[in-house]
This record gives C-alpha cells, structure tokens and sequence, in this order.
C-alpha cells in the first residue's frame, strides 16, 4: 500500500511519521494526520466530482445504487528537484443497493490512476494523491457512461 517497499499503510506512516519528526519534532505527526484526513476532505470530493463529469451521473442521497471506491494500492509519489515520480493508485468500485450495501452488483477495477502534478503542488503528497483520485473518478465515470 504505502509506496514502493512497504508492504503495509501503517508501516508506511510510522516509517514516515518518525523520518519526517526526526527532521522536524510534531512535523510527522501533522503529516500523520493529514494523511488520514485527506481521504475525506481531498480524495473523496475530488474522485466524485471528476466521476460525475465524466459519467454525466448525479450523486444523491437518495440514489437506489451506491458506489464504494475501496483503493488497493498508494504509490503516494515524490519530487526530489532532479526526478520525480507521480502519484499512483489502484482500487475497487462496488455499485451496491443503498438500501442494502452486503448485495454487491458490480465489481469494477481501476487501475494506474495517475496524478500528474506539476508546477508548485508536486512537493505536497495530498495534492499528487487528490490528482490520482481525481484519474481514477475519470476512469471510471467514462467506463460508466460508455455502458449506459
């Protein structure tokens, strides 16, 4: 999950969480969080906004179908001045009954949803990641709109 070399999300964000307040006391600690956070205040708006362009789909509470975007891998990317790597996820889309969210209709893989940062917000790991959501609501908002 957290990057090349890290099997798992938690040993990603302790390794990161000690590095970055080695360098920097409470600096880890506030990226820890962010981390976590963004999920909710970057990733999911910015992954429904692109899907709803793209699949020309309406989110509302009241819809008879629901989609839950479960991401399988983070490649959270890097900028170090002389090479960069992009932000890269892949994950799963269930469309699922509202009502009933255990009656799974559909399984949809997205994969190698890049961010493509550049110009300034390379440097920040929630804005490469908000890039990859936002590829990865283009992917499958255009698959949804091509099947309707």
């Amino acid at each position: 999950m957290g990057g090349k070399g890290h099997p798992s999300e938690s040993e990603y964000v302790t390794k990161k969480t000690a590095e970055y307040n080695k360098k920097e006391p409470g600096k880890g600690d506030t990226w820890a969080k962010e981390w976590k956070d963004d999920r909710e205040s970057l990733y999911q708006p910015a992954f429904t906004k692109i899907f709803q362009q793209m699949s020309g789909l309406e989110m509302s509470a009241k819809s008879k179908y629901t989609i839950i975007f479960k991401t399988t891998f983070t490649e959270p990317g890097f900028n170090i001045m002389v090479h960069q790597e992009p932000a890269q996820i892949n994950g799963q889309a269930w469309i699922v009954e509202s009502a009933n969210k255990s009656h799974v209709l559909a399984k949809i893989n997205v994969t190698k949803a890049r961010g493509r940062s550049f110009w300034g917000n390379e440097w920040n790991t929630g804005e490469r990641l908000t890039e990859a959501y936002e590829a990865a609501g283009s992917q499958l908002g255009y698959w949804m709109k091509s099947k309707m």
